[in-house]
């Protein structure tokens, strides 16, 4: 034990450990950045083949979406060659449903021409004009203050029926689904129908509104 206490101080004194020591120093941090160079690479690999699978699925999907849209449209052209007048028949009646869709008046547009008859029905004097066509406008501008109407869109036409409360109130009664009204009444309910960017009823009251039959 003596003769190794003594070897070691004179290592110490010879300067001999230093090189043992950065002998084993430099082979453990080598060892750690190699270890860390492998996990990197086994990060980077693994997030690359993920990604490479990702662009693989998608690639795969794309053209299985394409193959199909690519089937469809020659089962298409197979069946307008073999049918012409049934394909002229689909054909039509989809570009007349699209046409009264693009041509379906809102509820704005309803509002506008009720405020244009109210407009063009107090321009004349009140002996001349239609009882019916006024009383209609008033009837329609009381709902429209007490917020009873309501537009129902049924994507080529819309309906304009009355409601029986205001639902801006917070009522009991406008929160209740059986207290609303039925499906049976609504038929009495409607006030008027857009179609064609064409109120109906409106234009229909509106007709000899400066005539007063009883003069």
């Amino acid at each position: 034990m003596f003769i190794y206490r003594r070897q070691v101080s004179l290592c110490k004194k010879t300067g001999l450990l230093t090189p043992l020591k950065n002998f084993y120093s430099n082979n453990f941090l080598n060892r750690k950045s190699n270890l860390l160079n492998i996990k990197f690479n086994n990060l980077t690999t693994s997030s690359d083949n993920n990604k490479t699978t990702l662009v693989a699925r998608i690639t795969k999907f794309s053209a299985d979406l394409l193959r199909d849209y690519k089937e469809v449209v020659k089962d298409v052209i197979v069946e307008v060659k073999e049918k012409p007048r049934k394909a002229a028949t689909i054909a039509t009646t989809l570009g007349l449903l699209f046409y009264c869709g693009k041509l379906n008046p809102d509820e704005i547009s309803f509002r506008t021409n009720v405020l244009n008859c109210i407009h063009d029905i107090m321009l004349i004097g009140k002996p001349v004009r239609n009882p019916a066509s006024e009383q209609h406008l008033i009837f329609l501008e009381t709902c429209y203050n007490q917020g009873l109407l309501r537009r129902f869109s049924f994507g080529i036409f819309s309906v304009i029926w009355l409601d029986n409360y205001n639902s801006n109130l917070g009522l009991y009664k406008t929160s209740v689904p059986y207290l609303k009204p039925k499906i049976t009444t609504y038929w009495d309910r409607i006030i008027d129908i857009g179609f064609l960017n064409k109120w109906w009823i409106l234009n229909n009251k509106m007709i000899d509104y400066d005539v007063n039959p009883s003069e």
